[in-house]
């Protein structure tokens, strides 16, 4: 199959070219040859015009023991410090061209690139772009592309490596076209060995049944992953054709129309017109929809349905040359409700679900109560685990500062008896109290946004035809603070980093039978991440992902439990990880990597050699690796009684290449590896297991075979949905080719894969129609052979074991010959069979539960609260245009601790914020902090309840309140405290609302400044509406001082406004002008001394940069005042 060249990236030694996306087909092919270099004519010296810097001349010269034929340049690195560099000589091109670099490249070892670097008439360098490459095993075609600059007059091909890299290599038959090069990208299956499967020992089948054993002298246990996803797995996605269809969206009868702002005002007014966050549709029609750098902001309660995510359905289409998010949903974080309250368990257990708190303690908590479980990384515990003082790549010391890294869950009570709390599902890693005292308190989700759902789409980025650019949509979506909502069947195309990504406040969301398709970047950190997590509760099943570099990753101190289920790595870059930071709780269950002959791998190591402040250190504690394929599956054990797991593999490459890139895994691991004490690691460290791709000092458990159950996660929630756990249906076979996207010059198509061994069919949809393929029961490869119409046409598989048909995998879309339009037969919307991951389930999908308990509008008056209907025995009433509302139902409501006196009717409100109300029956006159306040309308007893008006109570409790006449609704937004305070500083203020001029456009939201990471906030001071954040603090206090850690700060002088408000209208500047030290990290303090309910911190940037880039932020009260 033939394609041009856009972006070649190879770590391949088999397919010569990959392409990460198809240029025009008007764009000029040629084969015109501007420069070129064999290196034949030399002996030992390098050509004319070949100048290496200090460092490389030594280490460069001409030989001939490796070569293509001839002669060959051998370059090499021995230095983790410094940088080789190489530069070939000038050549005269053309401005405004596109010219394709070329070399065929043998890397024994290390990471080496080939650069394409332009000049001006100055030989000043003007643009510089780079393909890198790892581990060959014999010479391979190498190809990096670019447009020469209008004012570049020369280029030159340079040789390179980065400064924390060692390489040795050798370059051949180094050629320079002007013009881009048609290539050849056909793919060749190498089949893994697959031995038969034994039964798993960590989690025993027996009988119908999962048995857990310990694997320590503690009796620590694997936890149990099926708690994650939408609704936890209790419910099936929403079959959105059985839902209210409340909006239709067409495409602009212009095609350059800027279609943003039609379809956000289509969703805000379904939003505000919804009288709650049931499910409802709004349906974009088939074709190309211009999304602005502004991007589309969902909101709860709608799903955002397309025609189709192949080339011809529903595009979202990113225009604009910057940084930025297209589709996102942004709900608030959870709040706390409770005081904290110690686990004295001397050991809590791995595997467990039960701990005893404080005596007496146990009855604040009660059946049904979410809770959240924290327990800290102190200075000690960073010791302990030897990340104080990890010397980095650069040299630096870096440290796990307290608090930074600790261990968060939440869960839901089931079961209280005295002071032993039993919850939902078992703790993925274990608590010890030597270092730090677990403690837990109740908490609130109810400022998440929940019932977001996007489908049957794609979304696409804008990018400069340059396989490397940078300046273009960075993530396609990005959830944050959402819950129970999904992305199920969207295509994501060109993106600079995630096509996905679903942060660290986001749970209980699903991703099912999306793909990520060629990304466009550089290759470097922060980029091309496929499907990013940092949260909690959060499904990844069914996905694809093609040419990434860290394709399925969580990021940051994750606290899991995270899944990644039946997925694929297509010509993977990097590693999918935990990226660092000790995440929790991650399992990747059937991850399958094809080729083999690319870089991708699956890891869970020490990476304590990466981090600029703070290490990565540890990545992960109880991740587990089950019954993937990979060339390399690494795991380190993490320190005291944390554990990591490789239990059983799919399968294992058994040829030289996948041997050498595991060495070569292996070898970059073992540099990555550092603690305080160790600079590098013991050989115990990274054990290794012939015929199979399994290294490390974790718990290992059948390296060269399967495991049953096949599927831990479809097993455990088959388990606990039906009580049987071998009423999972297997995962499904493995699509090698033809790749998503491809574009096929013959009606003859092949259709290749790797299915599971015991098979017995292999079933291919194309375009919903079922073929048999053929199977091949020696290597586990099937094929069909099939004649296509010029077209889009629709390509999905599942395999039969034991008589259940899988579940599907994700669709792929590939083009005969042209293109022929939208066809109702490519959408991607399949019925409840294809897509449960169970058999003799009970589980319904969401559609039927909400049609059949769908809230009733009576003609009534109704109050929502946070998006939630309030609920009490006695309506609403209106009494001279005032409503009044049940007093204990608002105020908890509220989340504020209701009493109220018989005697003298009165109600007492106090909430943990410090505001205290006072209300009497028949009196027009109500307190607040002891201040007297006049009502309109005064409190009344209305059939046994005592009834309050809702306006003052809601306002006075830091809301804001609307009147809806058309639905007779009293809509209250906010009087909860979405930020409480986590640090710990003396009378420190928890904040009700944060609120934003804007952002990077890349994700750093303003809800990161309280979330105890090194997430940041960032905006510009050339941001249209300004750079400015402002806090609500719900009622008038007396602010102290405000707290500020900053990005950088010891490298960089920030400059900010500090105003007050009583009414977010009217501000008085408390401090002008305050700037940063520059020479520290962490917070720094700044006096406020005044008193307001907003504070507004207005920036101006720093001494080496416009953007503001906070950290964190907090805030103190004086209260002698």
């Amino acid at each position: 199959m033939k394609r041009i060249i856009s972006v070649i990236i190879t770590f391949a030694m088999i397919l010569s070219f990959i392409p990460l996306s198809v240029v025009a087909a008007d764009d000029e092919i040629t084969n015109k040859i501007v420069y070129s270099e064999n290196f034949d004519n030399c002996i030992f010296d390098l050509p004319g015009g070949f100048r290496p810097m200090a460092y490389a001349i030594p280490r460069c010269w001409v030989q001939s023991e490796h070569a293509v034929s001839g002669r060959a340049l051998y370059v090499y690195d021995d230095s983790p410090g410094d940088a080789f560099i190489l530069y070939g000589p000038a050549f005269d091109i053309k401005p405004g061209e596109y010219y394709t670099a070329q070399a065929q490249m043998y890397v024994p070892y290390g990471t080496i690139s080939l650069y394409l670097k332009f000049y001006d008439s100055s030989d000043k360098e003007i643009l510089s772009w780079y393909t890198a490459a790892n581990v060959t095993s014999g010479f391979t075609p190498v190809t990096t592309i670019n447009k020469a600059p209008d004012n570049a007059v020369t280029a030159r091909v340079c040789f390179a490596t980065g400064a924390p890299y060692q390489a040795n290599a050798y370059y051949d038959d180094v050629v320079v076209y002007e013009g881009k090069l048609e290539i050849d990208d056909t793919v060749i299956i190498d089949p893994p060995v697959q031995n038969d499967a034994v039964n798993a020992k960590i989690v025993e089948p027996s009988g119908d049944k999962l048995k857990y054993n310990s694997y320590n002298e503690q009796g620590d246990k694997m936890g149990n992953f099926s708690h994650v996803g939408f609704y936890k797995g209790e419910f099936e996605l929403p079959d959105s054709k059985n839902l209210p269809l409340v909006a239709t969206i067409t495409p602009s009868e212009d095609p350059n129309a800027d279609d943003t702002q039609r379809i956000q005002k289509v969703i805000d007014e379904v939003y505000d017109e919804a009288i709650n966050d049931d499910f409802k549709v709004i349906k974009i029609k088939a074709g190309r929809y211009n999304i602005n750098r502004n991007g589309i902001s969902l909101k709860p309660g709608i799903i955002l349905s397309g025609e189709g995510q192949g080339p011809t359905g529903t595009i979202l289409y990113a225009t604009d040359p910057v940084v930025h998010n297209v589709v996102t949903a942004s709900g608030g974080i959870q709040a706390k409700l409770s005081e904290d309250v110690n686990i004295i368990d001397e050991y809590v257990k791995s595997g467990s679900n039960q701990f005893t708190v404080e005596k007496g303690k146990g009855s604040m908590f009660k059946e049904g109560d979410l809770i959240h479980i924290h327990h800290h990384g102190t200075e000690e515990w960073s010791k302990a685990m030897g990340m104080w003082g990890v010397t980095n790549y650069a040299g630096a010391i870096t440290y796990w500062k307290d608090g930074r890294f600790n261990v968060d869950e939440n869960r839901t009570v089931t079961k209280v008896e005295g002071d032993t709390i039993t919850v939902d599902f078992s703790f993925a890693v274990p608590m010890a109290n030597t270092y730090s005292v677990p403690y837990v308190y109740k908490v609130s989700e109810a400022a998440k946004w929940r019932h977001i759902g996007i489908e049957n789409l794609r979304v696409e980025s804008y990018y400069n035809g340059i396989p490397t650019d940078n300046n273009h949509a960075e993530n396609g979506i990005h959830l944050a603070g959402v819950i129970d909502s999904y992305i199920r069947d969207v295509s994501l195309k060109h993106f600079r980093m995630a096509g996905i990504w679903v942060d660290k406040s986001t749970s209980r969301v699903t991703v099912k039978n999306c793909s990520n398709l060629e990304p466009i970047s550089t290759f470097e950190g922060n980029r091309r991440y496929g499907f990013r997590t940092s949260g909690y509760q959060q499904l990844v099943a069914g996905c694809y992902s093609y040419a990434g570099q860290l394709d399925y990753n969580t990021t940051g101190n994750c606290p899991g439990p995270v899944v990644f289920n039946d997925c694929v790595s297509d010509t993977g870059f990097h590693s999918s990880e935990n990226h660092g930071f000790f995440a929790q709780g991650t399992l990747f269950d059937g991850l399958y990597f094809i080729s083999n002959q690319y870089r991708g791998n699956l890891q869970f190591i020490n990476r304590g050699y990466w981090g600029d402040t703070e290490a990565h250190g540890w990545s992960a504690a109880s991740s587990i690796a089950w019954n993937c394929l990979s060339p390399s599956i690494i795991g380190n054990k993490s320190p005291m009684t944390y554990e990591n797991f490789i239990v059983g593999i799919f399968g294992w490459y058994d040829d030289k290449f996948a041997a050498d890139k595991k060495v070569h895994h292996v070898d970059e691991a073992k540099q990555y590896f550092r603690t305080s004490e160790m600079m590098e690691p013991a050989p115990e460290n990274f054990v290794d297991y012939e015929n199979s791709p399994v290294n490390g000092d974790c718990y290992i458990e059948s390296p060269t075979a399967p495991v049953e159950p096949r599927s831990l996660y479809k097993a455990q929630l088959a388990e606990r949905i039906t009580g049987n756990f071998k009423n999972a249906k297997p995962n499904a076979p493995v699509l090698a080719s033809p790749r998503g996207d491809d574009v096929l010059k013959t009606n003859d198509i092949s259709i290749k894969g790797l299915f599971q061994k015991g098979a017995e069919k292999i079933t291919i949809y194309v375009d919903n129609k079922a073929y048999d393929a053929k199977l091949n029961n020696t290597d586990y490869t099937f094929e069909l052979n099939i004649k296509l119409d010029d077209g889009i046409h629709k390509i999905y598989a599942t395999q039969t074991i034991d008589g259940v048909e899988s579940t599907k995998n994700a669709d792929r879309f590939i083009t005969v010959n042209k293109e022929n339009g939208y066809q109702d037969y490519l959408e991607s919307q399949y019925e409840f069979e294809k897509i449960h991951p169970l058999i003799n389930s009970d589980v319904i999908s969401y559609d039927k539960y909400q049609n059949e308990h769908m809230s009733q509008v009576a003609d009534k008056i109704s109050v929502m609260v946070n998006r939630n209907l309030l609920v009490s025995d006695v309506d609403p009433v209106n009494i001279d245009g005032r409503v009044l509302v049940p007093m204990r139902a608002i105020f908890e409501a509220l989340e504020s601790e209701v009493s109220y006196d018989d005697k003298t009717r009165t109600a007492l409100s106090n909430r943990k914020d410090g505001t205290v109300i006072k209300i009497t029956a028949d009196s027009n006159k109500a307190y607040v902090n002891d201040k007297e306040k006049e009502l309109d309308v005064p409190a009344k007893i209305i059939n046994g309840r005592t009834m309050v008006p809702v306006r003052f109570i809601s306002e006075n409790l830091g809301a804001d309140v609307t009147w809806n006449d058309k639905r007779q609704m009293v809509i209250i937004e906010g009087g909860i405290m979405t930020y409480p305070p986590i640090h710990n500083l003396p009378n420190e203020l928890g904040v009700f609302k944060a609120i934003q001029s804007g952002d990077d456009g890349a994700g750093k939201v303003i809800s990161y400044l309280f979330d105890g990471t090194d997430m940041n906030w960032a905006v510009s001071t050339e941001n249209p509406n300004g750079a400015y954040g402002i806090f609500d603090f719900g009622s008038v206090r007396n602010i102290k001082d405000m707290y500020l850690d900053f990005y950088l700060g010891n490298d960089r002088v920030y400059t900010f406004d500090i105003l007050v408000s009583d009414d977010n209208k009217n501000w008085t500047i408390a401090s002008e002008k305050a700037h940063s030290s520059g020479t520290k990290l962490g917070f720094e303090s700044f006096p406020v001394n005044a008193s307001g309910r907003y504070l507004k911190i207005v920036g101006y940037g720093s001494t080496k940069a416009k953007w503001n880039t906070y950290h964190e932020i907090a805030f103190t009260e004086d209260k002698q005042k």
